[in-house]
């Protein structure tokens, strides 16, 4: 089938009948833009009409619709011919006699289904079905096939236009990017961090990465990763932009200070939430999002986690909370993260028994050590290096 157009989907969205839903269209046009800009792809136009984003290409239309497929905001899209015509019995036929007739003809499928989707009162999606259906079979040998057709036909109708399609591509779904404001992300470079990151930007979440460094404390293939994570993460932001923190130096601090062994990797993950939150407090957003899972290491257990987001300044979000490992790891290898999964070694700052539960007691030490480092911490954030990606 020849395309002449992308037809978009959109998300949840679209049930809010606000100006908010009018803020996320015209957020989502400007993110399609920039994926189209950032891949090089030249197109003609790009609109909103009747609850569909259209895209008028001249090539490339099948490939451009699987890069737009990634687009946060969109849950389908597909590579369509669009008539533009307002829908009729009239139009409806052409469509009919020009399209789906000549493509069943060429390609003499056994069986085959139409789906329809309809933006126009007068005509239902299940009427429009069967009627191209009933005509479609009387022209052809093929007939209709509801559970497992051999080849299926997607109608679109809008007051403006119809579109025809022959396949239709899965979206991620989510919020557009950025609706919702700015989280800071503490990334490792590993699956975890990663996994968390991306789901924040698909509920239309802007990020900023932040690595912490902890070499020498921490290997040299660790920081390596790191890099590759934000490589990746790069590559799913529907922006032209994003900024990213590299800090060394908290290392040290966390090394000298003069905390109890058992309480060191409450202590460091406590300073990694302040260095966040400080980010976050400067780049003005709201809080942090970090990879944590409950469970999955013992600065990680519900006690430890509680006492170290109580002690954040800032709000922490953890997408990845309520996941298995493995689930983590599944989903990474969906997204493109799977060469994060490997080992670089453990943090040399671990203690040999970390605590799993802190008392009160615990939490007044640390909360002293960190009022005694704070300056220090500043200073360390002052100094980080700052990464730019641009498209």
């Amino acid at each position: 089938m020849e395309y002449n157009s992308i037809v978009v989907k959109l998300g949840e969205f679209m049930v809010r009948r606000t100006w908010y839903r009018n803020y996320m269209v015209n957020r989502l046009i400007t993110s399609i833009k920039k994926v189209l800009k950032k891949h090089n792809i030249a197109y003609n136009r790009v609109f909103y009409s009747s609850e569909r984003i259209v895209v008028y290409i001249n090539n490339r239309v099948t490939e451009v619709s699987s890069i737009l497929s990634k687009v946060f905001g969109i849950s389908a899209i597909m590579p369509a011919l669009i008539i533009e015509e307002k829908p009729s019995i009239e139009s409806i036929n052409k469509v009919i006699e020009k399209v789906i007739i000549p493509e069943i003809l060429r390609e003499k499928p056994s069986s085959y289904v139409v789906r329809a989707y309809s933006g126009v009162d007068q005509l239902s999606s299940k009427a429009v079905e069967k009627y191209i259906g009933r005509i479609v079979s009387l022209r052809t040998n093929s007939i209709v096939n509801l559970v497992n057709p051999e080849r299926t036909f997607y109608i679109d109708l809008r007051p403006e236009f119809i579109a025809v399609s022959d396949r239709e591509y899965e979206g991620v779904g989510g919020l557009p990017y950025g609706v919702e404001g700015c989280l800071v992300s503490l990334v490792s470079g590993g699956v975890d961090s990663a996994v968390a990151t991306w789901y924040a930007m698909k509920r239309g979440v802007e990020v900023i990465p932040v690595f912490i460094n902890l070499y020498p404390f921490w290997s040299e293939e660790a920081i390596e990763r790191a890099y590759e994570g934000l490589d990746l993460l790069w590559k799913w932001i529907p922006w032209d932009y994003m900024k990213a923190y590299i800090v060394s130096g908290a290392e040290e601090i966390i090394a000298k200070a003069s905390v109890p062994s058992r309480l060191r990797c409450i202590f460091c993950k406590t300073i990694m939430h302040l260095i966040g939150s400080l980010i976050a407090e400067k780049e003005g957003c709201k809080g942090i999002v970090t990879g944590e899972a409950i469970g999955q290491v013992a600065s990680q257990t519900l006690d430890n986690l509680a006492t170290t987001m109580s002690l954040s300044p800032k709000p922490v979000f953890t997408p990845v909370g309520f996941l298995d490992k493995i689930e983590i790891i599944k989903i990474a290898h969906k997204l493109g993260f799977e060469r994060l999964n490997r080992e670089v070694g453990s943090c040399k700052l671990k203690p040999l028994h970390p605590k799993t539960r802190v008392s009160d007691k615990d939490i007044h030490i640390l909360k002293k050590i960190v009022s005694e480092i704070l300056n220090d911490i500043t200073r360390v954030i002052e100094k980080s290096s700052i990464v730019e990606y641009k498209a």
